[in-house]
């Protein structure tokens, strides 16, 4: 099946306008685009508010991933030759497709979040980062099952096992489980340690 939108000849500029305006109906702040030392645009950075607290949130876009799929789909024959090889697996061709299923992706989302089946931290729960500005660790999104967190589970059969004040945590969160590096401090009104509950 063809890669969504390999095709696409809507203008970046269109893309970026249409995505910063999606996100500030629906309360993202602070919204800013993250720029390369090639002048593209890398990835998107907004906060969000959650309990009251401001969580920054970072979508990368992958363009290397983009072309590296379109260029195979192009020699495999999935996607039509008619356009030539710039035209279809291009650097630019990519980098239009993967910030248009970036849009596609968040206006899905935001449909969701219109309708009341999904809340903006838990759409955007695997592109959270820590007060430095990392990702945080763990691809947390497997954590919420049936809308209870499995971080109040502490079972052992858990992928979360290890345990931090009683939260079960994943092995790769222990580091952020270190009351040295937050004050000893931790709200248990839904953050925790940079972490949401």
């Amino acid at each position: 099946m063809a890669i969504k939108n390999y095709a696409s000849e809507i203008s970046i500029e269109r893309i970026f306008a249409e995505l910063q305006q999606t996100l500030g109906m629906h309360g993202a702040k602070q919204i800013s685009f993250d720029y390369g030392d090639d002048g593209k645009v890398h990835g998107v950075q907004f906060v969000i508010k959650v309990n009251d607290r401001f969580i920054p949130i970072k979508l990368p876009a992958r363009v290397e991933k983009a072309q590296t799929v379109l260029k195979k789909q192009w020699e495999d024959g999935t996607i039509s030759h008619k356009r030539g090889k710039e035209n279809t697996y291009g650097y630019e061709q990519a980098y239009r497709v993967a910030w248009r299923n970036i849009l596609d992706w968040l206006l899905a989302q935001m449909a969701l979040l219109e309708i009341g089946m999904a809340k903006m931290e838990e759409v955007f729960l695997p592109y959270m980062q820590d007060r430095e500005g990392a990702a945080i660790p763990g691809r947390p999104r497997t954590l919420v099952t049936d809308g209870v967190s499995r971080l109040q589970t502490n079972k052992y059969n858990s992928t979360c096992w290890p345990s931090c004040h009683g939260h079960a945590l994943p092995p790769s969160w222990l580091k952020a489980c270190n009351p040295a590096r937050n004050g000893g401090a931790h709200d248990h009104n839904g953050f925790y340690h940079g972490v949401v509950l």
